[in-house]
């Protein structure tokens, strides 16, 4: 039996089929149009998996959406302003209709988790973490094997815990967010004052690797506020591998490696508790549709 996963982002949508083994059969994928109405892009999605449908022995529909969700509607909350036209309809009613088949929604964030946690390179271990660091900052738990979501869907933000409540602005209104510090938007705009022009965010890493003395106080500063961030979680979760996603986990080890020793350091926030592996997410651009899938697989 397989499953349709889609994956909504602010720019794209990826579905996809994929098999109870985790593997994505097929899948197809096209641009967000913020002027296009979002029961529009459903009709859109729903004509694809009726075409699926017809190939495969489809079990049901999962979908991950950015942002807060009502999860017994899919009734995005908050999100992007891409996806504004999306807010106020009845997500799960709408697909179950165009295609007769069960709908499951959840965050971006937790099904990528979910993915990493069913079928990645750690799916052996009982507890994980998964941050992505993109435009924003996300994030996914999982404690013994299971999805925690909290009440109807709306908890495990990661990004927006303060590390300093006089500090930054957040998009989401409150000052200090560790989004507002670690996000890939932040990170080019702390390059772009210490280089006083914009520089895309790869460059800042192979700047670093090369040891530019700007670029090396840039990220030297990025791993200490992502850091003390996930210093935080260990404490919090104690959870046994965080894994990092999205455009800055491109960076690999350049990123990893100074945070493991940054978090060795520091103990993993109390001396004496478990280590805590911090690595990158392996399932990559498919995380997405894999994650979502597995709500219904």
């Amino acid at each position: 039996m397989n499953a349709i996963g889609i994956d909504v982002g602010g720019t794209n949508i990826k579905i996809g089929v994929v098999s109870k083994q985790g593997k994505v059969l097929k899948q197809d994928a096209f641009r967000v149009d913020p002027k296009e109405a979002g029961l529009s892009a459903l009709k859109r999605i729903a004509k694809i998996i009726n075409q699926y449908h017809k190939q495969y022995d489809i079990k049901g529909i999962g979908v991950g959406m950015p942002g807060i969700l009502d999860l017994s509607t899919g009734e995005l909350l908050y999100s992007s302003t891409t996806l504004n036209s999306w807010r106020q309809i009845n997500i799960i009613k709408t697909l179950t209709k165009l295609t007769k088949l069960k709908v499951k929604i959840s965050n971006d964030a937790n099904v990528a988790a979910l993915a990493e946690a069913r079928f990645g390179k750690y799916k052996n271990v009982n507890s994980l973490i998964l941050l992505t660091l993109g435009t924003g900052v996300g994030g996914g738990i999982i404690a013994n094997k299971h999805l925690v979501e909290g009440n109807n869907g709306q908890g495990a933000e990661l990004g927006h815990m303060s590390i300093d409540y006089h500090g930054r602005k957040c998009g989401c209104g409150r000052l200090g967010c560790l989004e507002a510090y670690v996000s890939a938007k932040a990170l080019k705009k702390d390059a772009a004052k210490a280089f006083k022009k914009e520089i895309p965010v790869k460059d800042i890493f192979t700047l670093y690797e090369k040891g530019n003395p700007i670029a090396k106080k840039v990220i030297n500063e990025y791993i200490t506020y992502l850091g003390e961030g996930i210093l935080n979680y260990c404490i919090i979760f104690r959870p046994e591998v965080i894994l990092l996603s999205g455009g800055i986990a491109k960076a690999g080890s350049l990123l990893t490696k100074p945070l493991n020793i940054y978090l060795k350091k520091h103990h993993y926030g109390i001396k004496g508790t478990a280590k805590v592996l911090v690595d990158v997410a392996s399932l990559h651009y498919d995380s997405g549709i894999i994650g979502a899938a597995s709500l219904i697989l």
